[in-house]
């Protein structure tokens, strides 16, 4: 065996042992099934009918779906903290009183 043959082999047993895996077996695709996408899908527009006439919770909703931070959030949207955390208060309080618990954390 080639001694870059060797390196890769061992590459890969520490990896397996840092997942907790063994090389033998997959590890599972990341990305989402079509079903789980689906799901996702119908839940936030659920929530965006929730919202509808909110502009501001909508900016967030929006930014929260493209990633941003809550520092970017408030930039792009010109929002102080107590805006934006105000919001994100109601935001929080409207889905769980719908059953919602997506944005509780």
């Amino acid at each position: 065996m080639a001694t870059s043959s060797k390196r890769s082999l061992a590459a890969s047993e520490s990896a397996c042992r840092l997942r907790g895996t063994r090389p033998d077996e997959q590890v599972a695709d990341p990305a989402p099934s079509p079903e789980r996408r689906v799901i996702a899908f119908e839940e936030m527009e659920a929530i965006k009918r929730l919202f509808e006439g909110d502009w501001r919770a909508q900016q967030i909703l929006d930014a929260l779906y493209e990633g941003w931070t809550p520092d970017e959030t408030r930039a792009r949207y010109g929002l102080s903290k107590t805006d934006y955390d105000s919001t994100r208060k109601r935001m929080r309080r409207a889905l769980i009183r719908v059953g919602l618990r997506t944005l509780s954390s």
